[in-house]
């Protein structure tokens, strides 16, 4: 699933704005397939695919998924209205084990607050804080500070849309592009597909717009096309 991001950051830089949200709908799709093939009580399962309704075998018995495909697939597919993928994923019980995947905690936990608040479920507060705790300078393992703060640096649009504050939303996706070009936008990581587009940060952003707030923040790394659904 990482190619299909690749894939859309590279199509972006080129122009290409429809086959760059044809490759980031793709990842959705994907995380979605998975999600229901491990969940699935039969032996086939139903599944959307580049816009083509498809039955294919269910998991079985390997019950193989990863928290952080929930997490992007609940965020890149609410930001693109894909309604039937994201009640796929929310299907999901997100508190339980995810045996697949990166063991990181703080991807679970991002996993985690995503479902609850798009669940409309308290505990999505807890969740994030969590994550924030583990990607506290002093727990970082496997990771760089500026690589986890590509991700955990939505948190505070997620807050600040919750609370539908504009001021704290402008500031909150400002800060969300900014994270992502201090870990892409330098040295060799500048050079490759991924720096062109804070994924995480637009997609964020978009959900924003979606409960009515306005996108405030002029960066060529948080385009409109994939904020606000405009055409270039």
């Amino acid at each position: 699933m990482k190619g299909q991001e690749i894939d859309t950051c590279w199509a972006h830089s080129l122009g290409a704005t429809e086959a760059a949200r044809r490759f980031l709908s793709l990842t959705v799709d994907l995380c979605a397939c998975t999600f229901a093939a491990a969940n699935a009580t039969g032996d086939t399962i139903e599944f959307e695919f580049d816009g083509q309704v498809l039955k294919g075998p269910s998991a079985g018995s390997r019950k193989y998924v990863a928290g952080f495909n929930l997490y992007r697939g609940l965020l890149y597919g609410t930001a693109l209205k894909k309604t039937r993928q994201v009640e796929t994923l929310l299907a999901h019980d997100a508190s339980a084990p995810f045996p697949g995947g990166h063991p990181s905690h703080f991807h679970v936990s991002l996993a985690q607050g995503m479902s609850a608040w798009l669940k409309g479920e308290e505990r999505w507060k807890d969740d994030f804080e969590y994550a924030q705790f583990l990607t506290a300078p002093e727990n970082l393992r496997d990771y760089s500070l500026s690589e986890v703060q590509v991700y955990t640096s939505i948190i505070p649009v997620i807050h600040a849309i919750h609370a539908g504050s504009q001021k704290a939303f402008t500031e909150a996706v400002a800060g969300a592009v900014k994270a992502h070009k201090k870990h892409f936008g330098r040295g060799a990581r500048s050079k490759q597909g991924t720096s062109v587009l804070a994924i995480h940060a637009s997609c964020a952003a978009a959900i924003g717009v979606q409960r009515g707030l306005l996108f405030e923040v002029e960066s060529p790394y948080a385009p409109r096309w994939l904020v606000e659904g405009v055409q270039p």
